[in-house]
């Protein structure tokens, strides 16, 4: 499902497609275009005496190669000249209706060549044209969210994959000090014990290791994640809004593009990472 407010705010890499994925885009994008005008004849279109099976022909070869220069070229080229690095909703929503109006104007220009007359009529262009934008908006709109979302999602793929491999234990020593909400109640862990941190409404269960047992036992407190992730710095990391992890003690990573799950050994659980954490996470690996 797409979240709205990750519409808006993520963005994704400028990727350049490669000619097959911009070949199988443009042949059914073009039958769509070809089964409207053929069998919907919008525009009162007038071809004449010419058979407009062979004319539609016609149109969807135009179409098809000033999309496929437009996608293959042009565009790239305003990206390197324009310096975009990322992309963000509003780009897909730009590119779509760029080649709504393209498409426009290959219909316009064939369809006056057609009935002998001249190849730009300005009044008639952008009476075109307003309608090609008023049928074109809402599958711009739905084919700028597909776009966005499998960008979203490849994204993701790549950004936790193989990163177990980053996974290293970093020296933990000292002594992490919880103080409760109150500020009367303290409880002291050594920090190397903290396997990982539970937020359980109004409490914090602490997660940890008994050093002189080697038994897993876990710590009520009344406090909250936020004030207790405050204390805490490398390896310690915020990987969900109800959880705190140790790093040291994940021995293993998988994700896909619904989120990632850390894998804890000492206690065989696997812990959700939000999307929203997988940034702090994947550079807390690279640094760890």
């Amino acid at each position: 499902m797409i979240n709205l407010k990750t519409v808006f705010k993520q963005s994704v890499p400028v990727k350049k497609l490669k000619t097959t994925e911009i070949v199988k885009k443009l042949l059914a994008a073009i039958g769509l275009i070809y089964f409207i005008f053929v069998f919907l004849e919008p525009f009162d279109f007038n071809i004449g005496d010419h058979n407009k099976y062979v004319v539609f022909l016609w149109f969807s070869l135009a179409y098809f190669l000033v999309l496929f220069t437009t996608i293959k070229w042009i565009l790239p080229l305003v990206n390197k000249f324009t310096n975009v690095r990322v992309f963000h909703f509003y780009h897909f929503i730009l590119g779509y209706l760029f080649l709504v109006i393209l498409v426009a104007f290959v219909h316009h220009a064939l369809q006056n060549y057609l009935n002998d007359q001249p190849i730009i009529d300005i009044s008639l262009f952008f009476n075109i044209l307003y309608h090609a934008v008023l049928i074109g908006l809402i599958p711009t709109v739905i084919l700028s969210l597909a776009s966005y979302n499998r960008a979203l999602k490849k994204q993701v793929n790549a950004s936790v994959k193989d990163l177990t491999s980053f996974l290293k234990k970093v020296e933990q020593k000292g002594i992490i000090t919880i103080k409760s909400n109150n500020g009367k109640d303290y409880y002291r862990f050594d920090a190397s014990s903290i396997i990982y941190i539970k937020s359980e409404d109004n409490y914090v269960n602490i997660i940890h290791l008994n050093n002189k047992t080697s038994a897993i036992e876990s710590e009520l407190i009344r406090a909250t994640l936020k004030n207790v992730e405050n204390n805490m710095s490398n390896p310690f990391l915020r990987i969900h809004r109800s959880y705190l992890v140790n790093l040291n003690h994940v021995h293993k990573i998988s994700g896909n593009s619904q989120g990632m799950q850390l894998f804890i050994k000492l206690t065989e659980e696997s812990l959700p990472v939000s999307r929203s954490y997988i940034n702090a996470l994947k550079k807390a690996l690279h640094n760890h």
